[in-house]
């Protein structure tokens, strides 16, 4: 019996050693920003086919993910049609097969902090969506990331 009790204490004396010593490697100081900012709960889908009006994908509906439909792949923004993209958004592609061709303007000026990003669904390696694709138009990127392209070679209209 006499044993026990100091087992017993040096079994609290370390217990209470362990909490002070998880709780003094708790980090201090305030809460990263990030963490605090809101995050869509769900995405935007958009079916895959002919954008022909002007359109602007905001933050608030981030991530846009293209979304292939019977007969149409890739989203294609058409002649004389701007797609306006703003800071901080993420576009993502739905399947392998699928990509963005800009025969219009597209328009994807980021910032240093909030850049734009186009990438796959699973946005884990290289060939996992067709990337974008200018078809006789134009475009203003900046602070623009694109990445996971490169599954297959793009034929331009043509024989180019």
């Amino acid at each position: 019996m006499s044993i026990r009790r100091p087992l017993l204490r040096l079994l609290s004396a370390g217990l209470v050693l362990v909490a002070l010593l998880v709780l003094a490697s708790e980090p201090t100081g305030a809460i990263q920003a990030a963490s605090l900012e809101p995050r869509p709960l769900r995405a935007t889908n958009v079916p895959c086919g002919i954008l022909s009006t002007d359109t602007t994908w905001t933050l608030a509906g981030s991530p846009y993910v293209l979304q292939p439909v019977t007969g149409y792949n890739s989203l294609t923004v058409a002649a004389n049609v701007t797609l306006t993209i703003e800071p901080g958004v993420v576009v993502q592609a739905g399947s392998v097969s699928t990509g963005l061709i800009i025969e219009g303007h597209l328009e994807a000026v980021g910032t240093e902090a909030q850049p734009i990003v186009f990438t796959s669904q699973a946005d884990s390696g290289p060939g996992e969506w067709l990337g974008l694709t200018f078809d006789g138009g134009t475009g203003n990127l900046r602070h623009t990331i694109v990445r996971h392209t490169g599954r297959r070679i793009y034929t331009c209209p043509g024989g180019v």
